[in-house]
């Protein structure tokens, strides 16, 4: 599953989802992220029917970029049974977002 969260869903979308999770913050201004999303959608193709994927526009979720202390884009958290697992900040290789998605599985 894919969604779009802000400020107003991101309490029910991820902190309270228990199943392996995808988080990335991101901005629709920020190049990284924009060169990162061919490989998140690629993942996701791959991942989708095992991962939550939930996608966080830093420009609707100002609090919780906030509360999670989101400083630069793109930032992903990794979800393990509700329990952030890993924290990835900036452009990374498919191969390590991968593994990492692997290990939450």
């Amino acid at each position: 599953m894919k969604v779009e969260v802000d400020d107003l869903n991101f309490k029910q979308e991820v902190l309270q989802e228990k199943g392996p999770m995808l988080v990335e913050f991101y901005a629709t201004w920020c190049q990284h992220c924009k060169a990162l999303e061919p490989i998140i959608n690629e993942l996701y193709k791959q991942y989708g029917d095992k991962v939550k994927f939930a996608m966080v526009d830093v420009d609707k979720a100002t609090h919780y970029s906030d509360v999670m202390n989101v400083k630069a884009m793109p930032t992903l958290f990794f979800y393990k049974e509700g329990e952030e697992v890993k924290k990835i900040v900036g452009p990374r290789t498919k191969e390590i977002i991968e593994n990492t998605l692997k290990a939450i599985i």
